[in-house]
């Protein structure tokens, strides 16, 4: 029977119902049977918890400047599957995933893979087919034990570690740091973003040094005139200029860390090329504003405590007289209390939807611990973004997680690729 491209992404979201399966036996046994094409060129492999995305498109960015192939895998997307699958900036053509995964499907069902699975193999066969240069691939969850820890790269990264998915990574910020220094193999290098803590510090350096790879720690404080406009975020580093188009103080240090990965790899990539790649990487959702009527809409897939102190942080810094609304949907494990506050401290008002998601936390169990006076629910994204046009408030911040992002901006029909309305 031939299915629709539509049919068979159902048919690939279906594999959810599996769960997260945290282990490599089966995507392992999968790869080997197609010739491990995740090993079909070079490549880069990112984790950490937030900051993944970001790093992943600047190294991506420098690479294609420099007149490389690339291909990027990342996850979860925003609106369109495709955004998972990139080579040379480009979302891959549905036909050409499509045909991927009518090769691919039999290995999918034999060794039962989930959906995370199928698709960072998907991606991996689609790199080889296109006979790309380098690869760039963001962990989906952890380090040592994600699907896509059967790479063997050229340079390991990992971004700054917070608190989340505890109930696999562990219950301490110890415990998911070392889940993350997971994805470091023997002899290849690893840079990874400065945990501050000596231990944590510790702990990296003695797994670099059991596995003889080499260890880089950046941080922001590497960089220097760090500068935050409406227009992006400049630095300087080692006396060369950079900007780029997304904005916050994080976005330095994950700039400074592709830029000593790309470094480590040893790539024949000029300061002027670095230059140029980090001013053109973008990646929807990240601190993105848009104007929209009368209102400004920051759109932040922030979906840990740490990461939505973050973006309240850079909201006070850059609408400190304004009004503000959020439209928040979290999902349920989560640890959304600490969310909440965070917005709280900052917020004229609350809007709490739920995306359409069986993970999503209900707007009930959200409002729980809110002040009545602070917050309304409306079941779904698309109205609660209607909602949020039609109060005072000047600026309309829509976070929480990617699916409400998604959501808001599908119903929006704001653009997912270039960030304009």
């Amino acid at each position: 029977m031939n299915r629709t491209p539509e049919q068979i992404r159902q048919s690939l979201f279906a594999l959810t119902t599996r769960g997260i399966k945290y282990d490599l036996e089966r995507i392992s046994a999968a790869a080997v049977a197609l010739g491990n094409p995740q090993n079909s060129c070079p490549s880069y492999h990112v984790a950490g918890t937030n900051g993944k995305g970001s790093t992943c498109s600047y190294i991506e960015s420098i690479l294609r400047k420099a007149g490389y192939r690339t291909g990027l895998f990342t996850s979860p997307h925003l609106v369109r599957f495709e955004e998972r699958f990139r080579i040379n900036g480009e979302m891959v053509e549905t036909s050409e995933w499509v045909e991927v995964y009518h090769d691919l499907e039999r290995h999918i069902a034999d060794n039962r893979l989930t959906f995370f699975e199928a698709t960072m193999l998907m991606a991996a066969e689609c790199f080889r087919r296109r006979n790309i240069d380098w690869a760039v691939y963001e962990t989906g969850l952890g380090g040592r034990l994600d699907a896509t820890n059967i790479l063997r790269p050229r340079v390991s990264i990992i971004t700054r570690v917070a608190m989340d998915h505890h109930e696999y990574l562990g219950n301490t910020l110890p415990e998911v740091f070392r889940e993350k220094l997971g994805i470091v193999k023997e002899t290849v290098p690893l840079v990874i973003a400065d945990p501050g803590e000596p231990d944590l510090r510790s702990m990296a350096q003695t797994v670099c040094m059991q596995r003889k790879a080499h260890c880089t720690f950046i941080s922001a404080n590497d960089a220097y005139e760090i500068r935050e406009t409406s227009g992006g975020t400049s630095f300087i580093h080692h006396g060369t200029s950079f900007t780029t188009r997304m904005t916050g103080g994080y976005q330095v240090e994950n700039a400074l860390l592709a830029i000593s990965a790309i470094a480590r790899a040893k790539t024949s990539v000029s300061r002027e090329t670095m230059q140029a790649g980090i001013a053109d990487a973008f990646i929807p959702g990240r601190f993105e504003r848009i104007t929209a009527g009368k209102k400004t809409v920051v759109l932040d897939v922030a979906h840990n405590p740490a990461a939505a102190a973050e973006l309240c942080r850079t909201l006070r810094r850059f609408f400190p007289d304004s009004s503000l609304c959020f439209v928040v949907g979290i999902m349920a494990d989560k640890e959304y209390p600490a969310m909440l506050r965070s917005y709280t401290a900052v917020a004229q008002h609350i809007i709490l939807t739920r995306p359409a998601t069986e993970r999503a936390a209900t707007p009930e169990a959200l409002a729980a611990d809110l002040p009545s006076t602070l917050y309304s629910i409306v079941d779904r994204v698309g109205e609660a973004v209607k909602c949020a046009f039609r109060r005072e408030e000047a600026v309309l911040c829509i976070t929480g997680s990617f699916y409400t992002v998604g959501e808001a901006m599908l119903s929006a029909g704001w653009d997912v690729i270039s960030g304009n309305d």
